[in-house]
């Protein structure tokens, strides 16, 4: 299956050679990557459905349903997708960060502060975040409000990306805008030091 999806993903005309169109799973695995790649997203829908009907616990399934649907954009459409895989998969980053997106996009006060308490997981995994990550949750806390925090997930996704002196002035704005003491007002400071300043 991770060579199918690999094949689908970066020689998505060769998968559609190679791979059998009455294959096995892992080949209509690939075949549907291969069709989304290639701009056919209605074939890659009606491919993905029929292997969610056989394997309708299958993570990875739901999250590539999702990731069709978000990248074609349609997010409210893609986020049932998200959220199954999420319930399949829990604490997996490389779900959480994408249901997330789906929530910003309804704007909901309800989905902000959802989308906050995924990302926020998503950040704390153990493989670490990545900078769309911080990105997400810079914007979250802005439509909340919460600039001071959005300038520190800024300075993170400055410091993830190597900008050390975007990463310092994000963290010097947040510790202006954050009471001192504050876990907001800490890392800015930490991510201050860590960006050399």
């Amino acid at each position: 299956r991770i060579q199918a999806k690999l094949i689908g993903f970066l020689q998505p005309q060769a998968a559609l050679q190679r791979l059998p169109a009455d294959g096995g799973i892992a080949n209509r695995y690939g075949r549907a990557i291969a069709r989304y790649r290639r701009g056919d997203l209605q074939g890659a829908l009606t491919e993905i459905d029929s292997l969610l009907a056989a394997e309708p616990a299958n993570p990875f399934f739901h999250e590539l349903k999702g990731q069709m649907l978000l990248e074609g954009g349609d997010p409210a459409a893609a986020r049932s997708s998200y959220v199954r895989a999420a319930e399949l998969y829990p604490g997996e980053p490389t779900i959480l960060v994408p249901l997330a997106q789906t929530l910003l996009a309804s704007g909901s006060p309800a989905d902000l502060q959802a989308a906050v308490g995924y990302l926020q997981q998503a950040i704390a995994a153990p493989r670490g975040a990545s900078p769309l990550a911080w990105r997400l949750l810079a914007t979250a806390h802005g439509r909340r409000g919460e600039m001071g925090l959005a300038a520190v997930a800024l300075a993170e996704e400055a410091l993830a990306t190597g900008d050390r002196e975007t990463a310092r002035r994000q963290a010097d704005r947040a510790a202006r805008e954050l009471p001192e003491g504050t876990a907001g007002w800490l890392r800015a400071q930490d991510v201050r030091r860590a960006a050399g300043g």
